[in-house]
């Protein structure tokens, strides 16, 4: 019998995709805070919804602000929106989630009415899994929580740095 919360990893899994939507929805404010328009309700609702727009053509939207703007970001902004969206994605997208074993062997039967494959179980921790170079990569669900949290919160303070930044900007 395993060991594992699997209720542990809906709750952690949950926290990502809750947090990701807080992160877009940040993004979300800046770019709207940042048109400064009559029309912020169009923009933020409807431009900029979710179902349009996806959070990578929102950092993108974000990083021409930015250039444009000259506003200053940590050198890493870019490269920790791409890691938080990728950890997000193998949540939210994988199979195995709630997988709290592994096939470790398959035991082969043969009898007189023909060969029976049987696998052999093992207690594991949930993976996540993700193609990079062209290979399967395995990572622990846990650890993949971890890391988003790790970006997530440089992102939220970083975000804020950067909203700070355009409320001085559309003040001026």
């Amino acid at each position: 019998m395993s060991n594992i919360d699997l209720d542990e990893v809906k709750k952690s899994a949950a926290e990502v995709i809750v947090n990701c939507s807080l992160i877009e929805k940040k993004v979300k404010n800046i770019l709207s805070s940042y048109i400064d328009s009559s029309k912020s309700f169009f923009i933020s609702e409807i431009l900029l919804n979710n179902s349009f727009i996806s959070l990578a053509k929102k950092f993108k939207l974000l990083g021409y602000v930015i250039r444009k703007e000259d506003i200053k970001v940590n050198s890493d902004f870019r490269k920790w929106c791409f890691i938080l969206m990728s950890k997000r994605n193998m949540i939210a997208h994988s199979d195995r989630l709630l997988e709290d074993y592994a096939i470790v062997d398959v035991d082969v039967d043969a009898g007189p009415e023909g060969v029976e494959y049987f696998p052999v179980y093992e207690d594991a921790p949930p993976k996540v899994s993700t193609i990079e170079n062209g290979k399967f990569r395995f990572e622990e669900v846990e650890k993949t929580c971890k890391d988003f949290d790790k970006y997530y919160e440089k992102l939220d303070k970083e975000l804020d740095k950067i909203s700070h930044q355009i409320k001085r900007l559309n003040s001026s």
